[in-house]
Parts: C-alpha cells; structure tokens; sequence
C-alpha cells in the first residue's frame, strides 16, 4: 500500500527555519506542542485534520514570504515491489541507458527565462532585471 508522510522538519530545516519559527507564526488557537509532535514525530502521524494542515502550509507561507505547495510538505511514496521495478519499463529506460543530450537547435538556453539567485532560507528567487 503506497504511504504519504509528512516532511516537515525536512522542509523547515532545508529552508534554514527552525520549529519555533513556525510555532511563532501559527495562530494561538493551535497547541504549539502539536506543531513540534508533527514536526518531531511524523512517523506516529496516521492521521490529520485537513484545517490544521491548511494552518501549517499558511503558516510556511508567512515564514518563507510567498505561497507553499501541500506538495512541498506531503510527500506520496507509491508502493512498488522489488519484482515490479526489476521488470518496469521506467528501469530500462532511466536507470540502465544513457540518455541523450537536449538538441537546443539554435537557441542558446543561456538567454531563456529570467535570472534568478539563491537566497538563504529561502531558496531560488527571481532576480528583478533593472532597466
């Protein structure tokens, strides 16, 4: 049976946060020791309320300084036999083969999109061009 875990403490510590940081952003009406128990001891969690979900994910919002995806924190982890993933297609193709290079053509993919700089805490941000 496939499993979803929260991964909480993984979020907040590769974004520099801290558990209390996130206690200190959650409103009153939440038990801070509820919060360290999901951060602390995911794996005891077969259960939560969806409200108190919506609550962590705002409150990662308001510590990172933009919206966070339930994706970020819920993590699904399919269940696939050992047998099945020796036999699977995906395998063959990803793990046993090279794969070839990306043929840009004539574009410089150095030229797409827009700048962006890494940001402690935070991770990757676009950069603002000046003009």
């Amino acid at each position: 049976m496939s499993t979803i875990r929260l991964e909480l403490a993984e979020y907040l510590k590769s974004r520099g946060f801290t558990p209390d940081s996130l206690v200190e952003v959650i409103p009153e009406t939440v038990n801070p020791q509820t919060i360290y128990q999901l951060i602390e001891k995911p794996e005891n969690l077969r259960q939560i309320d969806l409200s108190l979900l919506a609550t962590v994910i705002d409150g990662l919002s308001q510590l990172n300084g933009f919206p966070v995806g339930i994706s970020e924190v819920l993590i699904l982890f399919p269940d696939i036999s050992d047998e099945e993933l020796e036999n699977s297609a995906w395998r063959e193709l990803y793990l046993e083969s090279e794969i070839p290079p990306y043929d840009w053509g004539d574009v410089n993919p150095m030229t797409l999109g827009k700048p962006v700089r890494y940001v402690s805490g935070v991770g990757c941000v676009i950069t603002e061009e000046e003009g």
